[in-house]
């Protein structure tokens, strides 16, 4: 069975702003981010996708992949409409494209 046949399941986790780390924040110095917590969508490229040239921008990103996260990031909006978002940062790891979206309860 090739990592193809897999069906690939975006893996969501929600950060506490005061469980993010100082010098991950600082890495981010032109958004307000200060106090945000983060939540994140990680999603495993399957070995073709793998092969091919991937950038850090999510317009660089396998199309599968950008309408998976796409929906995945409605999606929690929908379950989360007190949040307040104030920044989506993006990246790849390995064979692994992630998303933040680092939000704060509506004031």
């Amino acid at each position: 069975m090739t990592s193809c046949t897999i069906p690939r399941q975006p893996k969501l986790a929600d950060t506490p702003h005061t469980m993010v780390g100082d010098m991950q924040r600082e890495k981010i110095v032109t958004l307000d981010l200060e106090g945000c917590n983060v939540a994140y969508i990680n999603m495993l490229m399957n070995e073709f996708e793998r092969d091919k040239p991937v950038g850090h921008r999510f317009e660089q990103w396998p199309e599968a992949i950008r309408v998976r996260m796409e929906k995945e990031i409605a999606d929690w909006y929908g379950r989360n409409p007190t949040a307040s978002v104030k920044g989506i940062t993006q990246g790849i790891c390995d064979d692994m494209c992630v998303m933040a979206i680092h939000w704060r309860p509506k004031s």
